[in-house]
């Protein structure tokens, strides 16, 4: 691992962490990045670099310039003011950071708790029940050793959340969770992350404005944090109001492109609202980011659940019914996904019996199901009726 400024980068894993925003990039820019690493301020020029990460290949200037400029974002650079990697005209590129590595023992377990902390911020926006858990124990393992990680509390916070809501977790958390969100205030008030997992826990308990001052807050102190505009979209859209949720969403996915899972609630939030062009433009860039996600991930069960979801909805998938079908044998609740593009289809059974598993599975969320209206369908069945009744509120 390199410590280049602000940010770790993580050849193993091409990620690149700059505060709790992460962006793995792709193998070409990671070799680049790390080969002017390597070279430790020493200029590299661009044959140097086309031999070092294309070895034996021919490949045009053009790939390397846009591997730089791969890199650059990811640290946050510009080539205009750089303040890592500089261009030197006709003689290539060097960094103007030294890549720093831990030296003491303290840095090395703060390293640790912060490579700890990335992972399960991954493993959280990743979904399902199975991997938010694991979110959970990792920021838990952080707090054990550091009990004053403000970011570990906050993550803990919207993990314990989402486990209560969706996934099943035993007992009455809500005040629990709402706790843990004012601690990791408390630990670090400049802290978004912080503010945005008390949001979500005010809102969730039905104290709105409270919750969206804290979102407010959020953004106010750092606009382009992906996951502040992911938790504020849901939080508004489990209120019904489609409107903030649809273009929070939009702008958590606008800074994530590997998000996909926001464009489909934004499209749902955009349906409601009855803008038919910029759902159906929403669907088709989700639809994109979730092509590429299976390339490299076929068996990845939530992206799979939301392509079926999307084939269905733009009508394009021979068989999408029956894809579906095989996926409601899962018993995950982000499963709830494949009940509404079921019931947008007409088939009112198989969707009933989707939403049987998802609310076995430990979905309880009330509140998203009155006012997600691609349910509308099933509204009248009184097998409905019932799981809704069955189903907590604030």
């Amino acid at each position: 691992m390199y410590v280049l400024g602000e940010c770790l980068v993580d050849p193993a894993t091409r990620r690149v962490s700059r505060g709790s925003e992460v962006l793995r990039l792709s193998p070409t820019a990671m070799g680049v990045l790390v080969a002017l690493c390597e070279a430790r301020g020493r200029v590299l020029s661009r044959g140097e670099l086309l031999e070092e990460v294309w070895p034996g290949v021919t490949v045009g200037e053009e790939v390397l310039t846009h591997a730089i400029a791969e890199a650059r974002r990811a640290l946050g650079d510009s080539p205009r003011r750089p303040r890592c990697i500089e261009t030197l005209h006709k003689s290539g590129y060097r960094l103007l950071v030294d890549p720093l590595a831990p030296e003491s023992a303290a840095d090395f377990e703060d390293l640790d708790h912060y490579v700890a902390y990335v992972e399960g911020c991954e493993l959280f926006f990743r979904g399902g029940g199975r991997n938010v858990a694991r979110a959970a124990e990792a920021f838990s393992g952080i707090l054990e050793a550091d009990p004053g990680h403000a970011l570990a509390t906050a993550g803990l916070a919207r993990s314990l959340f989402f486990l209560d809501r969706y996934f099943g977790l035993a007992g009455d958390n809500r005040a629990r969770i709402a706790r843990c969100g004012r601690r990791a205030v408390a630990l670090d008030r400049e802290a978004p992350e912080a503010h945005a997992a008390l949001g979500l826990a005010l809102t969730a308990s039905g104290d709105d404005a409270q919750g969206l001052a804290s979102f407010a807050r959020a953004v106010r102190l750092n606009g382009r944090l992906p996951e502040t505009h992911y938790l504020l979209g849901r939080a508004c859209f489990a209120k019904g109001d489609h409107r903030t949720a649809a273009a929070a969403l939009e702008r958590a996915a606008a800074l994530c492109p590997e998000d996909f899972h926001s464009l489909l609630l934004a499209a749902k939030a955009r349906r409601a609202l009855g803008q038919a062009a910029q759902c159906r433009a929403d669907l088709i860039r989700a639809r994109q980011r979730l092509d590429l996600r299976l390339e490299v991930n076929p068996a990845d069960r939530r992206a799979l659940c939301d392509r079926v979801c999307i084939a269905i909805e733009l009508d394009e998938a021979e068989g999408g019914i029956e894809v579906a079908a095989g996926l409601v044998e899962g018993s995950d609740s982000h499963y709830f996904y494949l009940v509404c593009g079921l019931a947008r289809a007409g088939e009112i059974g198989l969707a009933l019996d989707c939403l049987e598993r998802v609310v076995e599975a430990g979905f309880s969320d009330a509140a998203w199901l009155d006012h997600d209206r691609d349910v509308d369908p099933l509204r009248g069945e009184p097998r409905f009726r019932r799981l809704l009744a069955g189903l907590r509120r604030p």
